[in-house]
Formats: C-alpha cells, structure tokens, sequence
C-alpha cells in the first residue's frame, strides 16, 4: 500500500513504534498483528519479531502463559466475559514455521518447490517443525552446536526446494552436507546427489535440492 519512495521512512516508524513507543510489546488486533511479524520479517528485523514473541508482561503471548493460559485469549487482557480459546491473535503461529523454521513456499511454483530459510534471532537454540502437504510432509531443524549451525531438511517425494543456510557475515564459511563438503572459498562443491547448485546473497548459501533428506553443518574456516 506503500509508495516506493516512501517505504523506507514508513518502516523505519513502524520499527519506532514498537521498539521505543511500544516497548517491544504489540498493540495490534487481529488483522495487524499477522502483518507485523511478516513485515518486521521482510524488512529485516526478524530480531525485533523475537522480541515481541517472547515478551512476558502485558500485553504478549507470554504474559498469556503467565497468567494460566493454555490457549490464545481473544483479547490482550484476561477478560471473564471474553473468548479465552480464540484464533483471533493466534496468527503468530504461522510466523513460527515461516521465519524461525524457515518454511515458506515458493511463489513462483506454490504446489512443488519450498524455500527452507530460518531465521537465527535472539537466544534460541533449537526450532523443529513439519507440515503436512500434498506432496507429503515437510520438515525443517536448526540447532546451535559448539562450534556450527546445523539445518536438518526433508522434502517429500516430487517436491524440489532451495535451502538457504544463513553465514551470519563469515568471511570463509564452508558448509557440509552429510559429512561432504558442498559449499568452501565462496563456491559450490560438486559431488553429493540431488544437490544441483548453489549461489550466495544477502547473507545466506542457497542450495537447489531435490526430494530427500538432508543435514547441512556451517563452520567457519
């Protein structure tokens, strides 16, 4: 809805809003708050996201679970009268699979190719998840090790993707898949089937996989 020359100063306020006017805590209803997280996200501050997330004052999600919840209130605050088992702020959840699992689909080609592209924010060490499509199911796995990241991926029989392993700023990383190396000296290592490229940019690896399963382990050089 935004002009293009105005998009920067837009977000930039957005940003404001929540980070200063807003102390990290979101103050949207049921459409805004969907929107929020995918912008934060797009514009690249999946960080300030997190924040929000795993607030644990009012108003959040966390303070929900602080004060009892099992399920997402209709409202920010524990109102008797109100729904307390309601979809209505509970769009977070596909912000969860899309950004810290990485699974998203492919505009382009929306039934047979995914993007796998998590976000590494804040603390967190570890994210699983899986969805079930009609290819079959698709998963994705990140954890935080020593010294590496490593990303677990499956796609499902009929379904190709491309996985995008973040370097976080890594002047040599070299990454590995099974134990072989795929990707050292910013370039794609021939040799590991149904691995058929790869390209850096904007501070991630991509590789073009085929159906399979998958573990890529990053390390710096």
């Amino acid at each position: 809805m935004v002009p293009e020359d105005r998009k920067e100063a837009v977000f930039k306020r957005l940003v404001e809003n929540v980070e200063v006017i807003g102390s990290c805590h979101p103050d949207t209803g049921i459409a805004g708050t969907r929107y929020l997280f995918d912008t934060l996200t797009k514009y690249g501050r999946a960080d300030l996201a997190y924040k929000l997330a795993t607030q644990t004052t009012y108003p959040s999600w966390g303070y929900m679970i602080r004060e009892g919840a099992t399920t997402v209130w209709e409202r920010w605050e524990y109102v008797t009268e109100s729904s307390h088992d309601h979809p209505a702020l509970g769009s977070i959840d596909s912000w969860l699979y899309k950004a810290l699992a990485g699974t998203n689909v492919d505009p382009s080609a929306p039934r047979f190719e995914r993007i796998i592209k998590p976000h590494i924010v804040g603390d967190l060490r570890h994210v699983s998840a899986s969805i079930n499509t009609i290819r079959g199911q698709i998963s994705s796995s990140r954890r935080r090790e020593k010294d590496s990241l490593v990303l677990e991926v499956t796609l499902p029989v009929n379904t190709t993707g491309k996985v995008c392993i973040p370097v976080f700023g890594l002047k040599r990383p070299m990454i590995k898949e099974g134990g072989k190396v795929v990707w050292r000296d910013g370039a794609f290592v021939k040799g590991v089937p149904r691995i058929a490229s790869a390209k850096q940019d904007d501070g991630y690896v991509t590789f073009d996989v085929g159906s399979g399963t998958y573990c890529f382990q990053l390390f710096s050089c």
